[in-house]
């Protein structure tokens, strides 16, 4: 008889789900618990997205909101940063060949800066993903930059659960961005958070953070995947790379490349630059999505990821092939009606991006498996890409290499836009090339926000 195959190893997001769990429902998930903290997350919510007028600056100090944070949003945000650095990035290399400047560093540490922190989600993540890269430290330093104590605390002994004996956790917190000791880190995290902070304030604690950032450490912008904030987060990209500081960094994903983002706000198109993680929940989020009802299996994000470079080093940016670029639509069916396939004819004439016989064209948009997928190149640019292959198209946040199609056109230039403050409440960051974020040497004008913000990443 063939021996039984040996159990799947359990990872550091496995053991932390667990010690969550465990946190949350000490006695175990019966109804009447659910219930209660469904409540809860409804609530907050609720806060986070349609009245956030109500929420307290301190929310994270209320027993009841910081119970309903970790129970529906936690373990969402380990995913989602997770899932960034091990797909986008190699956190190898952070272990590997950052330089240990500092008199406090030592061999075997990792140093985390995690901004506007709540219970150590990101940071969590960040473990998560050299846990699955089999280089978890024997040394963590965190410094949470957090006004809760108490969330604070709850995040280091989930941590410390999750972590294996032989690696020593350290955490300490700030209750400011100032008030964070000056020395480097190799992770520097701000996730869920810039949404929260002023605008005219962001361009000056993105600028610390990345003063703070070790060479060749990675320094992480994420936001939610939701419009206003993806547009708002391609701003403050735009602004860096304009500003003295980024040219310190180089841009690791999604861009590929440092111009203008051609899906921020300052473009009049009506879709943004946002990915997506599938992943499995445990048992305990599922029946608190059903009651709650939020949907946590696909969650949604947008970020920006630069990588500083190695001290004494020349500069040099990351190397991308011209004919690279990356999806950022799912696949877009064709249209449906002769006249809306007539019209797509036109545009490819006049837009061909590469030479397609017309009748090779005409075959392939009269295929029902040929889809759209939308690319941003290397050069800023952004292109349609039609093919009827499946197993060309990719997913959304992939690389292809554009030599590969054939049947490709630019889309429509997006054409700068002035917005005034009160066409769209919801859009904050608007008169783009005049609009204040802290950054220095810039010509900056104070403008209005209005946003209906969504802090630390809601379902």
């Amino acid at each position: 008889m063939r021996p039984a195959a040996p159990a799947t190893p359990e990872t550091f997001v496995d053991v932390y789900a667990r010690a969550l769990e465990k946190h949350l429902f000490p006695t175990g998930v019966d109804a009447a618990r659910i219930g209660s903290v469904a409540r809860g997350v409804k609530s907050l919510w609720a806060r986070f997205n349609t009245k956030r007028s109500a929420l307290d600056r301190e929310y994270m100090a209320e027993s009841l909101d910081l119970e309903a944070y970790l129970a529906s949003f936690c373990l969402p945000n380990v995913e989602r940063v997770r899932a960034v650095l091990q797909r986008f990035a190699t956190p190898e290399k952070i272990v590997a060949e950052s330089p240990r400047t500092s008199p406090a560093q030592r061999p075997g540490v990792v140093r985390i800066l995690d901004f506007g922190s709540g219970p150590l989600s990101a940071s969590a993540g960040a473990l998560a993903a050299l846990d699955a890269s089999g280089l978890l430290p024997a040394h963590v330093e965190i410094v949470a930059v957090e006004l809760s104590s108490r969330c604070v605390e709850v995040g280091a002994t989930l941590l410390r659960t999750a972590l294996p004996t032989s690696t020593e956790l350290i955490v300490k917190r700030a209750s400011t961005l100032d008030a964070v000791p000056q020395d480097t880190y190799d992770f520097v995290l701000a996730a869920n958070v810039f949404n929260e902070v002023p605008v005219a304030s962001r361009g000056r604690f993105l600028a610390r953070l990345a003063q703070l950032c070790a060479p060749g450490g990675r320094l992480l912008l994420l936001e939610p995947g939701q419009d206003t904030h993806s547009r708002a987060l391609a701003l403050l990209r735009d602004r860096f790379l304009e500003s003295g500081t980024a040219a310190g960094f180089a841009l690791v994903a999604p861009c590929l490349h440092r111009k203008a983002c051609p899906l921020g706000p300052e473009r009049d198109r009506k879709d943004w630059c946002w990915f997506r993680h599938n992943w499995r929940r445990p048992a305990f989020l599922v029946t608190l999505d059903a009651k709650s009802g939020l949907e946590h299996d696909e969650l949604a994000y947008s970020f920006v990821l630069f990588q500083k470079h190695e001290k004494d080093a020349s500069v040099k940016e990351i190397l991308v092939s011209p004919a690279a670029a990356r999806v950022v639509s799912d696949p877009i069916p064709m249209p449906s009606t002769p006249e809306g396939l007539q019209k797509l004819r036109g545009h490819l004439a006049r837009n061909a991006a590469t030479h397609l016989p017309p009748a090779k064209a005409s075959s392939v948009l009269a295929d029902t498996a040929t889809k759209k997928m939308l690319l941003c190149t290397s050069e800023g640019r952004l292109e349609g890409l039609y093919s009827p292959k499946q197993a060309e198209r990719k997913s959304r946040g992939s690389v292809v290499d554009l030599d590969k199609f054939q049947l490709r056109a630019k889309e429509r230039e997006a054409h700068r836009i002035v917005r005034d403050d009160d066409d769209d409440p919801e859009v904050e960051v608007v008169a783009a090339p005049k609009l204040k974020m802290g950054f220095a040497k810039t010509k900056t004008k104070k403008t209005k926000s209005g946003a209906k913000r969504s802090p630390r990443g809601p379902s």
